[in-house]
């Protein structure tokens, strides 16, 4: 398993950053088993697994270490076209909870950023339209994307601090989830899926 590969290779590990993420628009209407299983398979069954292999050894070690799990707001509030990229992420939400719950007794630390709109490839198909970068910069009380040197920085913030935090969720989404919603649903058809 490659939670055991990395292991071997590094000594021992004491902290775990589960980055996976896959996402594409597609209607719920339209999702197929494939889509599920490829949101499920990336989104949460791989960080699953790794984080059970790496736990297990962090335990095994007596190593008090930190495991931080980079989720989604659509993990929290749902988005159009994001029914099942979503519910991988909530799933993910409520397992690092459970997680945290049941390896704290270890002092080991677990912990969940969920990330609004977020300058990566995954969502170069919003910042290469300028209607869609203007309507979703709109719904962002900061009026702007994030930088992936942001969300690396709240890591290296929890991990500084030492902190007595544990199965805390920190929205790193610059207000987006103040808001009110983005998008107005309307009724299924092809053309607007």
């Amino acid at each position: 398993m490659l939670g055991n590969s990395a292991w071997e290779q590094m000594g021992q590990i004491d902290l775990l950053v589960n980055n996976a993420g896959v996402s594409y628009k597609k209607h719920f209407l339209d999702t197929t088993p494939e889509d599920a299983d490829f949101f499920l398979g990336v989104n949460y069954r791989s960080p699953f697994f790794l984080t059970q292999t790496i736990a297990a050894k962090m335990v095994a070690a007596n190593i008090e270490g930190s495991i931080i799990s980079i989720t989604s707001v659509n993990g929290i509030r749902p988005g159009l076209g994001l029914s099942a990229y979503g519910a991988s992420k909530g799933a993910l939400e409520t397992l690092m909870k459970g997680v945290a719950m049941e390896l704290a007794p270890h002092n080991i630390k677990v912990n969940t950023i969920a990330v609004g709109a977020v300058e990566t490839d995954m969502n170069a198909s919003v910042r290469d339209n300028d209607a869609l970068m203007k309507e979703v910069n709109e719904g962002i009380p900061m009026g702007h994307f994030g930088q992936p040197e942001e969300i690396a920085a709240t890591v290296v913030n929890i991990l500084a601090s030492g902190s007595y935090l544990t199965g805390a969720t920190i929205n790193l989404d610059g207000g987006l989830l103040l808001m009110r919603g983005y998008g107005k649903p309307l009724p299924y058809n092809k053309e607007n899926a």
